[in-house]
């Protein structure tokens, strides 16, 4: 919990939580293409390291591990992904109903920006050489 404290308070100053707790109108709409997709905007920190990217809400939870991956060079299954919900905990993101009550508690509180912490995922090497570490899957 002691590490929860230290993010939230890293971020506090930030005016992502200012975005994440004031009401505004959820999401961004993109009818570029002719369609209406909802966009969010999703501030992952890893380490030193924060970065803030547009994500469609029909994505799953794959390929936002994807995308975390790709912008912070992060093989999947080598990180897990926690949210700040709305009684600013962090919250674990595994499969796609993860996302989607993310998502739905960013519309409930009129939040523009779903915050992330990345975390490294210890990997125990057994015996035999094989390891065991946490994978994610997409539902």
């Amino acid at each position: 919990m002691a590490a929860a404290d230290e993010f939230y308070n890293k971020w506090k100053g930030d005016d992502a939580v200012t975005e994440h707790i004031q009401p505004t109108s959820p999401g961004l709409t993109d009818s570029s293409n002719g369609s209406r997709s909802t966009m969010n905007v999703m501030k992952a920190a890893y380490m030193e390291d924060t970065v803030r990217f547009k994500f469609e809400s029909t994505a799953g939870c794959l390929q936002l591990y994807e995308e975390v991956a790709k912008r912070f060079k992060l093989q999947i299954g080598e990180f897990q992904l926690k949210y700040l919900d709305d009684e600013v905990e962090w919250v674990m993101l595994v499969k796609d109903l993860d996302l989607q009550v993310c998502l739905e508690i960013l519309d409930f509180v009129g939040g523009r920006t779903v915050k992330f912490l990345v975390r490294d995922v210890p990997c125990v090497i057994g015996s035999s050489g094989s390891s065991n570490c946490y994978l994610t899957g997409s539902s």
